[in-house]
């Protein structure tokens, strides 16, 4: 009687080894989990609050990709992520949850850095354009790193890029800012999202818009 019990124990606890060990080190099942996309990579932001200065001109951004690798994917998440790419850029903390908030279907990194950048400007007062011949202020962004890998149980999202910003040709600022945000496998896939979605919040709200925007002639 002695060993069976000994037996039940020993299998309840093997099992309970392997669900958090399943956990940690990441599966293709994951991937499905409640908190995560089924049709890409879904990267969330919300747009910061803030009071930038009024520049006397409408600012155009540009963006350039100039990373040297441009998979999205390291090789530690394809096995669970699969062939996913960028699929939802949501603005506003859940889009589904808070209707009124914009989202844009981007299958491009470009695209997505191009809104979150112009909506963090017209939000907080600043003028747009994407009129390059009669613009006089360009805020610059080249990509440098975006990025989800998978290592020993932990996503790793990373988002950087160099920013300048100039006027009349001139530079008035520039900045090289990366981030690198680490999130446990808690919810599978969900986790990873989680984990890119902000480092591409972090790095985007880095640039020090208040900073450049004060150095412009008035």
């Amino acid at each position: 009687m002695r060993q069976i019990i000994t037996r039940v124990v020993s299998t309840t606890y093997m099992l309970g080894v392997l669900g958090i060990t399943s956990a940690f080190t990441g599966c293709a099942g994951f991937s499905q989990q409640l908190q995560a996309t089924t049709t890409g990579i879904k990267i969330e932001y919300k747009v910061p609050q803030e009071t930038l200065p009024v520049p006397h001109a409408p600012v155009r951004v540009v963006i350039k990709d100039d990373r040297l690798d441009s998979e999205v994917l390291g090789v530690g998440a394809r096995s669970t992520v699969g062939s996913r790419v960028l699929g939802l850029f949501a603005f506003g903390v859940v889009s589904l949850v808070v209707p009124s908030e914009p989202s844009f279907q981007q299958t491009d990194l470009v695209g997505m850095f191009q809104k979150a950048f112009e909506e963090r400007l017209k939000s907080n007062g600043v003028e747009i354009t994407r009129d390059s011949a009669a613009n006089k202020i360009t805020l610059e962004v080249v990509l440098r790193d975006f990025r989800l890998d998978f290592n020993f149980g932990k996503w790793i999202g990373e988002a950087g890029y160099v920013i300048t910003m100039k006027e009349d040709s001139k530079v008035i600022c520039e900045d090289r800012i990366s981030e690198k945000v680490v999130r446990f496998n808690v919810w599978g896939y969900g986790s990873g999202e989680a984990a890119l979605s902000e480092a591409f919040a972090k790095a985007v709200n880095r640039a020090n818009l208040n900073g450049c925007l004060s150095r412009l002639k008035n």
